[in-house]
């Protein structure tokens, strides 16, 4: 799947303007890009960790993005982050290989992408969080 800028930009209308927990929000834009959205211990992420992939409080293979909470802003710009992945990289293709050997190129857009969409949802009184977020 390919996202679109139109496809994004009805992400961010769903989310700002539907009704319901943050947690019901994420779960339907991960049907909205065909993506499994589950929840783990910090413990299993630091499992897939020591298979020499990156992550802190999320991971996604493309299929399934897991995440630890979804309990405030901190854990949505991890959520938004994940999705980038998914639609900038896992759908154009991106083998391990190439991540791994551009990967700060590709956490960066993801970082990008997930402050726009926070930008985009709760304007500037997020820039500070954002910063904060990026890898």
């Amino acid at each position: 799947m390919k996202a679109t800028i139109k496809d994004i930009n009805e992400i961010i209308k769903y989310y700002k303007t539907a009704k319901g927990t943050m947690k019901a929000k994420c779960l339907q834009i991960a049907k909205m890009i065909n993506v499994n959205l589950e929840f783990c211990t910090r413990e299993y992420l630091e499992s897939v960790r020591q298979k020499n992939v990156y992550t802190l409080n999320g991971c996604t293979d493309g299929n399934e993005i897991l995440l630890i909470n979804l309990k405030d802003k901190y854990d949505l710009f991890t959520f938004f982050h994940e999705v980038g992945h998914c639609i900038l990289h896992h759908s154009a293709g991106l083998n391990a290989n190439d991540y791994f050997e551009n990967k700060q190129k590709y956490e960066d857009e993801a970082n990008d992408f997930a402050e726009a969409c926070l930008l985009s949802i709760y304007g500037n009184s997020v820039l500070n969080l954002t910063r904060v977020c990026k890898i």
